[in-house]
């Protein structure tokens, strides 16, 4: 596990300093490396199924935070209806589309529709790191900037909270009022949980302003709220992005004091909001290599 480890995140620092140096945004650089390393039958690594599950469930929330960090709460509150038509409405109606058109779009294989509904919400969901590693390469607006890194992240949580119910549908069959029954519980209980984690999390960061106490509470927050959210069988992805915007409310609202420092004032100790404000820069940074 621990060598597993150590290759993702040599991986992923190599692909950043290209990211950085030619401009090659990162996944691109991660899946070249893959295949030719696949290609010549290397495998620096030995990894089995159980262990490969653990890692990816460690990693997870680390990647979310990273994507979460990035968006502003300001532009969640100017835009949510956008964000959240494409990730529930939008994506509901893929796969609504994806199971009509699986005649035509698989003839050859006979899918029932809770496993067509699975491979719908999979092929959907977009990745958010490579959304945000493209971005970052380029010069855009900021609202576009953001409305395809946000709803990125939200389709991936949407798509998931479906795929959740298209695997239990495919060995427990489920009337419709016990789908939607099962669909309320887990994103619901997704979302209280992560307020809960998140408000807790908002209540530790105010408690401190050095930067590695705070980079311990956020990591506290994100797998808090996933594990929570797991035990209880609820969307844990929800759990994670709802308890991160709250923690990241709170950064956020730190910006107003720190660009209100006078001139003349400039030689005084960085206060408790500035220090935070320069945190959170360096979070994003430390974030966004996972």
């Amino acid at each position: 596990m621990l060598e597993a480890g150590l290759m993702i995140i040599t991986l992923m620092v190599l692909s950043l300093i290209v990211q950085e140096k030619i401009r090659i945004p990162l996944p691109i650089t991660l899946i070249v490396t893959v295949l030719l390393l696949a290609h010549f039958n290397i495998h620096p690594i030995n990894i089995n199924d159980d262990g490969f599950d653990h890692l990816l469930l460690f990693l997870l929330p680390l990647l979310l935070m990273g994507d979460v960090m990035q968006l502003k709460t300001k532009d969640l509150k100017n835009n949510w209806l956008s964000v959240m038509s494409t990730a529930g409405i939008a994506v509901t109606l893929s796969v609504f589309a994806g199971v009509l058109l699986q005649p035509i779009m698989l003839p050859g294989y006979a899918l029932s529709v809770p496993a067509m509904i699975a491979l719908m919400s999979m092929v959907i969901a977009t990745d958010p790191v490579t959304v945000a590693a493209i971005f970052s390469t380029t010069k855009l607006p900021h609202k576009l900037k953001f409305l395809a890194e946000s709803e990125s992240l939200f389709n991936d949580v949407a798509a998931f909270a479906i795929f959740t119910i298209a695997i239990t549908l495919m060995s427990q069959p489920m009337t419709t009022t016990e789908i939607i029954t099962s669909f309320s519980l887990s994103t619901g209980g997704a979302l209280i949980t992560g307020m809960i984690v998140g408000i807790i999390g908002m209540y530790l960061l105010k408690l401190s302003d050095d930067p590695i106490t705070e980079t311990g509470i956020l990591l506290i927050i994100a797998y808090s709220a996933f594990l929570i959210a797991e035990h209880f069988h609820f969307a844990s992805i929800f759990a994670i992005v709802v308890s991160m915007v709250l923690a990241n409310s709170l950064i956020n609202s730190d910006e107003p004091h720190a660009t209100t420092v006078q001139p003349h004032l400039s030689d005084k100790p960085m206060s408790k909001f500035s220090s935070r404000q320069s945190h959170k820069k360096a979070l994003h940074q430390t974030y966004r290599t996972f």
